[in-house]
């Protein structure tokens, strides 16, 4: 706070993270400040470990990709019951309800900044963070 002079009563915060309990508690303790987003590496390969070659698989990446939150929800809703693997039906009923506990979870968060009155001109989507560590 005192390297970049952020104040919490100021200003917005933009989290990108898995769903690790410390992480979604700085959701709560932000409020209406602060836009969570679930990284989108994290999703994808969750989303892959339970889905990669089911029928919904191919529409399940579009939604991600287009950060269609309602529409990701509408296909895995869809492949609940279809897997014929226990664990990863419960895995991705676990997923489900994990998205669906943070409402706007999967949304980009440039949206929610353009709404609270911030220029993102430039700024660049959330979940790459992962996939570029080695590079």
């Amino acid at each position: 706070m005192q390297e970049y002079a952020y104040d919490p009563c100021r200003d917005l915060l933009v989290i990108n993270g898995d769903a690790a309990s410390w992480i979604t508690a700085c959701r709560e303790y932000f409020g209406k400040r602060v836009c969570f987003q679930l990284d989108r590496f994290h999703v994808a390969r969750e989303l892959r470990q339970c889905l990669s070659g089911h029928p919904r698989w191919r529409e399940v990446r579009k939604k991600l990709a287009k950060q269609d939150e309602e529409g990701l929800l509408v296909e895995l809703n869809s492949a609940i019951g279809t897997l014929k693997d226990e664990a990863k039906e419960q895995q991705l009923a676990t997923m489900i309800g994990r998205i669906e506990s943070m409402p706007g979870c999967i949304r980009d968060y440039r949206e929610w900044l353009s709404e609270q009155g911030v220029e993102t001109t430039g700024m660049r989507p959330m979940g790459h963070v992962e996939s570029v560590m080695s590079r």
